[in-house]
């Protein structure tokens, strides 16, 4: 627990080749899968993928 806050864990796997670990406070109420999708968006957006 830092600054009055725990964290989340979560691994998202990129085509198999690499792996994105994110550290978010609890409060934000986000799963997997929206972040997943917020990742592809952003991505995509930025010519990534």
């Amino acid at each position: 627990m830092k600054n009055g806050w725990t964290k989340n864990r979560i691994e998202v796997e990129i085509k198999g080749v690499k792996t994105l670990r994110l550290e978010l406070p609890d409060g934000l109420n986000l799963n997997e899968q929206a972040l997943q999708m917020t990742l592809a968006v952003k991505l995509y957006e930025a010519g990534q993928c």
